[in-house]
């Protein structure tokens, strides 16, 4: 099948782009991609969107390491489907799934397959902050940006277009200087059509990301807000470039235009949901050393509301039983228990 074909040739190709070697003396001839839809989409089945979707989570498997807690599947799995819900297309299937890496990433691909790093969940405070990542990057699959994207990369010489998928595919493992160096040097060949291209997809993702927060009853302001978080949060981390050279550039301009638009929504209170909370506190013990995981908990111990006050103790019960420790985790839980018999997740620790 020439589809099958044309995609194997390119992920090899995206594969070798990884490697310290050049890609070879064919490096300024065009290359031939798949031809997997235009920005309706109409070029590509759904069967073949499929296929696609599902082989590309199964070579994620093999790249990085993807959470197969049941709970915080079912929270991620419940709060992506009722924000893709209320999208444009809200038939087009949807895979959420979370990666345990500390690093702050988000990510969308082929057969809407979405990914979110234990990191950024961590990072959160607020669940319109979370919706908010979900929302734009589900407005991605909704708008056709992947393949946009994978058409203008067909208008590129080797280097650039194959430096774009490594990039894509460095950038789901978690990011970092590879990712940014296959980027550059991707971007460094491209054309100001191209950097634009990818400054007026993030721009839509947004807007139409806000839309749906709004119609799923999430706050839009979380948007900004959450953008604000990940820039102080990454400006000692030596990422000081252009914004159109980052995957998810988060600037001082998109901050304002996001803010902007958030205060055209009308405002209210919003409050998080109790498994919010609680699938953060379980993250934290999974992600986090033992005795850094603790230290955070014993620090807000006595902050916020009951129920806030009731997951801060479930999150110290986890560490406990983490560090070997079960026995002084069983008084706590059976508390829990008592005060809330039907929250599953107590029970189930």
């Amino acid at each position: 099948m020439k589809f099958k074909k044309h995609l194997v040739y390119l992920l090899v190709l995206a594969h070798l782009a990884t490697l310290p070697h050049p890609v070879g003396a064919d490096a300024e001839k065009t290359i031939e991609l798949p031809d997997i839809g235009d920005s309706t989409g109409t070029l590509m089945t759904p069967k073949q969107e499929a296929e696609l979707g599902a082989a590309f989570y199964r070579n994620l498997h093999n790249q990085m390491e993807i959470s197969q807690d049941p709970e915080v599947l079912d929270y991620l799995q419940t709060l992506g489907q009722t924000l893709a819900e209320q999208s444009d297309t809200p038939s087009q299937p949807f895979h959420f799934f979370v990666v345990a890496e500390p690093t702050i990433n988000a990510f969308a691909g082929p057969g809407g397959y979405i990914g979110v790093n234990s990191g950024l969940m961590l990072l959160s405070e607020g669940e319109s902050e979370l919706a908010s990542v979900l929302a734009h990057e589900i407005s991605h699959v909704t708008q056709r940006h992947l393949y946009q994207a994978f058409q203008a990369a067909s208008r590129m010489a080797i280097p650039t277009a194959v430096g774009m998928l490594a990039a894509a595919i460095l950038g789901a493992k978690g990011g970092g200087q590879g990712a940014m160096g296959a980027m550059l040097a991707a971007q460094a060949a491209s054309t100001q059509y191209q950097i634009y291209f990818t400054r007026d997809n993030e721009a839509e993702a947004d807007r139409v990301g806000m839309q749906i927060l709004s119609k799923s009853e999430f706050d839009p302001r979380a948007m900004p807000t959450f953008f604000e978080r990940m820039q102080q949060s990454t400006r000692f981390a030596g990422r000081n470039m252009p914004e159109f050279l980052l995957t998810h550039p988060v600037t001082v301009s998109r901050i304002a235009d996001t803010r902007s638009r958030a205060e055209q929504f009308p405002y209210r209170q919003y409050l998080d949901s109790m498994v919010y909370q609680i699938i953060r506190a379980k993250l934290r013990t999974q992600t986090v050393p033992p005795h850094e995981a603790m230290a955070y908990f014993q620090a807000v111990a006595k902050q916020g509301t009951k129920i806030q006050q009731d997951v801060t103790a479930y999150g110290m019960a986890l560490t406990l039983i983490k560090s070997a420790r079960a026995d002084e985790a069983k008084p706590i839980l059976q508390r829990l228990v008592q005060t809330c018999p039907a929250r599953s997740q107590y029970l189930n620790a």
